[in-house]
């Protein structure tokens, strides 16, 4: 049997949708090995892959169990990282680059694997630090829409193309779209949700676990209590992050719950409408329970995702600028529309079709099996 590392951003939405390309390739016999953050540890373990810390020193004892709960949050890791080799300024690529050599190639060389999972963004920044550690097994994963031309190895897109806007696609030879390789539900949060048999609609707010980096996250959060403040034929879940306890919401209506994490999958499974920040990884999983989006961009790719969910008529994007009133009825003309619904089975229906064919884990596999 063969040797598979994975080494994504030390992220949620980046490391776990691997998970299932994971899941399938332990169970073919083959070793998995995740090089990452400490906060990731008991999850790795727990599904019985094997787990190599790197950046320990960074974060410091951690014994975190809900990865979307991250110990210490993506940018503030960032910032440390920056700060302990030196690097003033520049973009994440430029420090990825900069800190490969003592923190990144070592351990993945003290793996020997045969197949080298890697994030796309650091494939493109020191692609060519760590090809020579796995010559004719390094794969980019990427798990944003991609924007870079010219991948600098096969690239797996862990999305289908479909919700790609057509004139958007990058056609590059070595680049392949594959299905949305949704993780598992890993959030122990339980949730006084019983489903709606009094007949109240839910809309599920969720910013993601960098929701605390948004400036303008809590006046959002406060436009949504406001406009649905004691609004009986509405229930609403917030998953707020590191924002829980914000001021914001020292005194909820009776109709509004607020939650560091959430079992996301289930919830919008059961939701009338979500409203989301634009990362790729919620926006799969609320057209895989065919839930209509509501999209507050803040940054990064969030932007152009929201143009992907308005151009297919999935959802619809918010400006920032809506009174209270102005939301509430979003969401009401969303939940009201049919046609939104229909538009999301039809491509709720690719995205399953793309599950189950699993491109991305059969190309990983056949590369373990031609090593093995």
């Amino acid at each position: 049997m063969a040797r598979l590392s994975i080494v994504m951003f030390p992220e949620p939405g980046h490391l776990l949708p691997t998970i299932r390309i994971a899941t399938l390739v332990k169970a073919k016999g083959h070793t998995v090995t995740y090089l990452t953050i400490p906060g990731f540890s008991h999850l790795i373990e727990r599904l019985g892959f094997h787990f190599r810390p790197i950046l320990s020193h960074l974060v410091g004892p951690c014994h975190q169990q809900d990865p979307y709960n991250p110990h210490v949050p993506a940018a503030e890791l960032w910032r440390r990282l920056a700060a302990s080799i030196g690097v003033q300024g520049g973009s994440i690529r430029t420090l990825i680059r900069a800190a490969a050599p003592d923190t990144l190639v070592p351990q993945i060389a003290a793996t020997s694997p045969d197949v080298l999972l890697c994030d796309s963004k650091i494939v493109f920044a020191c692609g060519d630090l760590i090809r020579p550690l796995c010559p004719s097994g390094l794969i980019a994963v990427s798990t944003e829409l991609p924007l870079a031309p010219n991948p600098p190895c096969p690239e797996l897109v862990m999305c289908p193309k479909e919700l790609e806007i057509p004139d958007q696609r990058r056609a590059e030879p070595d680049r392949h779209y594959c299905e949305p390789s949704m993780p598992p539900n890993v959030s122990d949060t339980r949730i006084a949700y019983g489903g709606n048999a009094d007949r109240a609609r839910l809309l599920l707010c969720s910013l993601g676990t960098q929701s605390g980096s948004y400036a303008d996250a809590p006046t959002l959060f406060q436009r949504i209590l406001d406009g649905f403040a004691d609004d009986a034929r509405w229930q609403v879940i917030i998953a707020a992050g590191s924002m829980a306890n914000h001021q914001v919401f020292a005194s909820l209506p009776s109709n509004i719950a607020v939650y560091g994490t959430i079992p996301q999958q289930r919830l919008l499974s059961a939701a009338n409408v979500a409203i989301l920040h634009g990362g790729l990884g919620g926006i799969k999983e609320a057209v895989m329970c065919r839930t209509p989006m509501v999209i507050t961009p803040y940054v990064f790719d969030q932007h152009e995702n929201a143009e992907r969910v308005s151009h297919h008529g999935i959802g619809v994007t918010a400006t920032g600028s809506e009174s209270p009133g102005e939301l509430h009825q979003m969401c009401e003309v969303l939940d009201r529309d049919s046609s939104v619904r229909g538009r999301l089975s039809t491509m709720a229906t690719v995205f399953a079709r793309m599950e189950a064919l699993a491109p991305a884990a059969r190309t990983v596999q056949q590369r373990l099996e031609a090593a093995s």
